[in-house]
């Protein structure tokens, strides 16, 4: 599983719904997938004549569209092109310019219409750049809505769509549940950033969903052992290392541990960047006692 492929679709969700994964797994990675969904549809940018055009293509493709449309509008403001019934997207879809004026009408005309139709269209724009079928868009908009409106802080975390769906759709054991875990959080701590530097704590307190580690009392018992016991931290960095190819590099005489998730980092020249920084801080705390 190449989880830094170029070709890879990205979503974007708040940490803190991993607060719900070892309770309820399931429903905590429908949530994630389908907030990254709405994440994604509102970055979509749009023409208003794209808008007409797709609706007018609903209309001709979808019959219960189109009878929902004349039922509120009246009377059949687009014809009936009957040759369009069944799909035509792969030839191109060029509507005359009167449907495209007829359909700018009605927007300006029913502001609630015109913006369930920029929905749709953001919404399946989406779809489209993650490669995913079609759906119900209104359920996935409702869920994100109330996840936002939930949302205790704001820190997110990006991962690859294809990976939540194996996640959510195969069995995994609980060491690559924890795996997951600890790559999401660990983005959540470096965002966009080849490399950041954080401690343990920390990444153990975004596993969780939470922001920072004021707030733990007590780690949950699926991730006590890899924290507790040495051996299976071990483990667990050599998974992260071979399987979701995660560099880090620590030494002492540096505060906390260094990581990076980019595939256009080594780990020569993480422990490289890392090695010159350090010896950057010596040379100036050496030129501060001189003075």
């Amino acid at each position: 599983m190449d989880k830094n492929n170029n070709e890879a679709r990205y979503v974007m969700f708040p940490i803190y719904l991993l607060n719900d994964f070892f309770t309820n797994r399931q429903n905590c990675l429908n949530k994630i997938i389908k907030y990254g969904i709405y994440y994604l549809s509102n970055k979509i940018e749009y023409k208003i004549k794209d808008i007409a055009t797709q609706t007018i293509y609903k209309y001709y493709t979808d019959i219960e569209f189109e009878e929902q449309f004349d039922s509120k509008f009246g009377y059949e403001i687009l014809g009936s092109h009957v040759e369009y019934r069944g799909g035509f997207m792969a030839g191109g879809f060029y509507p005359n310019d009167d449907e495209i004026e007829n359909v700018l009408n009605i927007f300006n005309s029913d502001i609630n219409f015109r913006n369930e139709e920029i929905e749709s269209y953001k919404y399946n724009c989406s779809l489209s750049i993650l490669n995913l079928k079609k759906n119900n868009h209104k359920s996935i908009i409702k869920t994100a809505i109330e996840i936002e409106k939930n949302k205790p802080h704001n820190v997110h975390a990006m991962i690859n769509i294809n990976v939540l769906f194996d996640f959510r759709d195969n069995t995994k054991s609980e060491f690559e549940d924890i795996q997951l875990l600890f790559y999401i959080a660990l983005k959540s701590i470096i965002g966009k950033r080849e490399t950041a530097t954080t401690n343990y704590k920390h990444i153990y307190a975004r596993m969780q969903g939470m922001s920072c580690t004021n707030n733990i009392s007590e780690y949950p018992i699926q991730l006590k052992k890899y924290i507790e016991i040495e051996h299976h931290k071990r483990k667990l960095m050599e998974a992260i290392k071979n399987n979701w190819g995660v560099k880090r590099y620590s030494s002492k005489g540096i505060r906390g541990v260094y990581f990076s998730t980019s595939s256009k980092v080594s780990q020569n020249e993480l422990n490289s960047k890392v090695k010159t920084m350090k010896q950057k801080r010596l040379e100036l705390k050496q030129k501060k006692c001189l003075k």
